[in-house]
């Protein structure tokens, strides 16, 4: 899918406009195009929201301006429209993708989803100590265990509200296994540590209050609150961890051991070198200990948890602290507070929807839009449908043929619109699998519950599209706008770029466009070091510049392929223009083994040599000389990148300011100020002169664009017949007329 595309510039995202159209003007018809119309409406959406908090420009000029980009454009997607654009995969999987994203923020569920998320921050603000009392009972346990387990957990709440003692109760009555050590009381905890419904009940009940009865997947339970309070946030700490022996918990050795390190922490000893010395936390001691950032309830031992939280600031070392997993010290390396919510957001969306609380928001949004859209179940219907499940709907195999007899039977409506059974089997046949643990008919109503909510929710955004007029054209000019790219595209934009003779024919028609200025071919040289523009200065005088020589014995054995000096040698010609190498060499080491390396070399990489017979006896040598003053980079910036920048190329008026500054003639020119050097280099000075295609290749074919666009548009204009109902117009201009004289 495309991140983004031109469009024109009507096509502009917003939510709103400034400007209602009245009713009657607003579906009066603006023009055809074969027949087809198109609505007032349509023209003042998207006028005024390109005019947004700019009234100064409804005048009857810009209107009338407006209307011809208008009346093109919908010309251009009329033709995309016979071309088939529209109906392609490609086409529909694009506008599907973002529909399904425009319309979100728009459904109900979503709105629900975005509360939930806002709910679920809200309650990370706050930390929940409470306790608890359960009584088991499983979530498909027959009616007669689902009584008898509520009238137990009703008989102990009862007792807790009328005063007693709930640790008590909780030690005596709850069927969770830790409460006889810790009479149920939990500790603090807060959003997602728990299951959805037990951290709705605590958020709910008030401090030292008896909640209501409520149940879970483990069974029934109720709970006491005793404190609720603000959100200590996170710490990142490190310890130092001595393991108890597992044959003697309280080992009065590793008491004494630990209390020994903070002894010597406390006297000034180095917590690195002492914890990889003594810590057991084999993941952490090299590290100084370093754990993650922790939250309430994520380490799973009060003892440490209180430890690590207590801390105030950053390098505090506690005490030595006793936990499940053995004797620890702890030192704070920071603290934080909750994050934002737009830093939280992305997460926490994505916590909520797999979390239960998501599947619950659904069912209430999908019973909400069953009020709301008057959902009436054809029971009678409904029943012969289920009781026609058998075994084979539970291995994804059930023939829908078998309902035949009633596909033409309605099943449900909505509003005023009748869903048959038909539709509903159509669903079952693509969403039946395999599934074990229901019965037959427990399955089938399942996959119907999930019909009759696509059915819902399918609905709804019909609805949208027929009573919001923002989505409604938001949705349109997607519509539209994509087909627009695809067809400009190919008629327009990649024609332009693709056809080469036609390009090359437009730039001979208007070649006088494309002129260059008068120019100089110039070298600007900048040094911060005097000593470095004194050098530059002198070798000013030499028309080519030294960069890099080799030589070689070829009676000594070389492997020319690995020399690094010969990459070196290569990729200095690549980088610098105007570069030429130069081999030279007595005529007995020509006939070298090593001379034909050398030259079978430079060959591959297509570099030219330039051969050169000297009178050195056993020497072969290789120099690169450049006439790019670019090259002097490499000369002057081998200790520092900064000591010289140059650079060369021609220069028109305003291109440099350096430039512009002096006399246009051959020579070099010396501006020193503020720390820099300047030395500026004019080789040529050239007068004014047509470019070639390649040297303003971009240019022409933005305007050549242009021009195939203005020429199709015309031939759109012959090609389709376009009736424009002026008197429409006329009203909408003196609608906005009105508007501009209006006091307000």
């Amino acid at each position: 899918m495309r991140n983004s595309f031109f469009l024109p510039i009507f096509i502009i995202i917003v939510t709103s406009c400034t400007v209602l159209p009245k009713e009657e003007l607003a579906n009066e018809t603006l023009f055809t195009i074969d027949g087809e119309p198109t609505s007032a409406d349509a023209f003042l959406y998207v006028y005024e929201k390109n005019n947004l908090n700019n009234d100064s420009i409804y005048t009857k000029e810009d209107i009338d301006k407006y209307f011809e980009l208008f009346k093109n454009f919908k010309l251009k997607v009329k033709e995309a429209e016979d071309e088939g654009v529209d109906t392609t995969e490609a086409f529909l999987s694009e506008f599907n993708t973002y529909k399904d994203q425009l319309i979100k923020p728009y459904l109900a569920e979503t709105q629900a989803q975005e509360s939930l998320v806002r709910e679920t921050y809200d309650r990370m603000k706050y930390e929940i100590d409470a306790s608890h009392i359960l009584v088991t009972v499983p979530q498909d346990a027959l009616p007669e265990d689902t009584v008898s387990a509520y009238q137990k957990i009703l008989e102990i709440h009862e007792k807790a509200a009328s005063g007693q003692d709930f640790g008590e109760l909780a030690a005596k009555f709850s069927q969770d296994p830790s409460a006889r050590t810790n009479h149920g009381r939990l500790g603090y905890f807060s959003a997602f540590q728990m299951v959805f419904p037990f951290e709705n009940a605590a958020y709910n009940t008030p401090v030292n209050s008896v909640s209501g009865i409520f149940r879970t997947k483990f069974g029934y339970h109720i709970l006491y609150v005793h404190d609720k309070r603000q959100s200590r946030g996170k710490v990142r700490v490190s310890h130092i961890m001595l393991q108890l022996n597992a044959n003697m918990p309280d080992s009065i050795s590793a008491k004494n051991k630990v209390f020994e390190i903070h002894d010597q922490l406390m006297g000034g000893a180095d917590w690195n070198e002492l914890c990889q010395r003594y810590s057991n936390d084999t993941r952490t001691k090299d590290n100084g200990g370093t754990l993650p950032f922790i939250g309430i309830g994520q380490i799973n031992d009060k003892a440490f948890e209180d430890a690590a939280f207590n801390l105030q600031n950053p390098g505090d070392i506690s005490d030595p602290v006793r936990s499940r997993f053995g004797w620890h010290i702890i030192k704070l390396e920071e603290k934080k507070g909750l994050d934002s919510f737009e830093q939280m957001k992305d997460d926490l969306e994505e916590r909520v929807s797999q979390d239960d609380r998501s599947k619950l928001s659904k069912r209430a949004t999908i019973e909400k839009l069953k009020a709301q859209n008057n959902f009436r179940l054809d029971s009678t219907t409904y029943n012969q449908l289920t009781q026609m499940a058998d075994s084979t709907l539970l291995h994804g195999k059930w023939d829908v043929s078998a309902a035949e007899s009633i596909a033409s039977a309605t099943l449900f409506t909505l509003s005023t619109q009748s869903y048959n059974v038909s539709q509903a089997l159509k669903y079952i046949e693509t969403h039946e699998k395999n599934r074990s643990g229901l019965e037959p008919k427990q399955y089938m109503e399942e996959l119907l519950e999930g019909n009759i909510e696509q059915c819902l929710l399918e609905y709804e955004e019909a609805q949208l599209v027929a009573h919001n007029r923002d989505f409604r054209m938001l949705l349109n000019e997607y519509y539209e706008g994509i087909m627009l790219f695809d067809i400009m595209n190919r008629k327009v934009w990649d024609k332009a770029v693709s056809d080469q003779a036609g390009l090359q024919k437009y730039f001979e028609s208007v070649n006088e466009k494309y002129q260059w200025g008068k120019r100089v071919d110039a070298s600007i040289l900048t040094t911060s070091d005097p000593a470095a523009f004194k050098k530059l200065k002198k070798s000013m005088n030499s028309d080519s510049i030294a960069l890099f020589a080799i030589e070689y014995h070829p009676s000594e054995q070389q492997e020319v392929l690995t020399d690094a000096n010969l990459d070196t040698l290569a990729n200095l010609y690549k980088t610098y223009g105007k570069a030429s190498v130069s081999i030279l060499s007595d005529k007995e080491s020509m006939e070298s083994p090593l001379y034909a390396d050398i030259i079978q070399f430079f060959d591959v990489l297509g570099i030219p040599l330039t051969h050169a017979l000297v009178s050195h006896p056993n020497k072969i040598r290789l120099e690169l000389n450049s006439k790019s003053k670019k090259s002097l980079e490499f000369l002057y910036n081998k200790e520092s990148a900064l000591t010289l920048q140059v650079a060369e190329g021609l220069f028109e008026k305003g291109d440099n300011a350096l430039i512009d500054s002096i006399s246009w003639k051959k020579g070099a020119f010396e501006i020193v100020g503020e720390g820099n050097y300047n030395l500026i280099v004019i080789q040529d000075v050239l007068e004014p002169q047509p470019k070639l295609l390649e040297e303003t290749k971009g240019s022409v074919i933005s305007d050549y664009q242009n021009y195939l666009e203005k020429e199709w548009i015309k031939e759109l204009n012959q090609k389709h017949k376009v009736n424009i109902n002026t008197r429409t117009l006329d009203k909408i201009k003196k609608s906005y007329r009105k508007k501009l004289n209006s006091p307000a």
